[in-house]
């Protein structure tokens, strides 16, 4: 998903998506678009509480990270997850350049 597809989907409809940041602790400290942190480490121990209704989305710094993660979710036999692509680097590129970067 690309970050202004995000960036609209939070604007007109937040309550429609789970926003999941599997980023650690320390970054999420440095910037972040909001969502639930859950570290990449502790997502597999997680997914349990997820409705597989609603959609989600996830993201890390660079979208390494959240490409897994997509990946773990399809796995666990969600069907409407995404990734943000790029990241919250692309985040702050394209919707949010005030974030500060790391």
């Amino acid at each position: 998903m690309s970050p202004e597809t995000l960036h609209h989907l939070l604007q007109s409809s937040p309550d429609s998506i789970q926003l999941i940041d599997v980023r650690e602790p320390y970054e999420r400290n440095i910037c972040h678009i909001g969502g639930e942190l859950i570290p990449m480490a502790q997502l597999l121990t997680s997914m349990d509480h997820f409705d597989k209704e609603k959609a989600i989305v996830i993201y890390c710094k660079s979208g390494g990270r959240s490409a897994l993660a997509l990946k773990l979710f399809l796995n666990a036999g969600f069907k409407n997850v995404s990734h943000l692509d790029g990241g919250i680097l692309a985040w702050q590129s394209s919707i949010d350049q005030t974030l500060a970067r790391y």
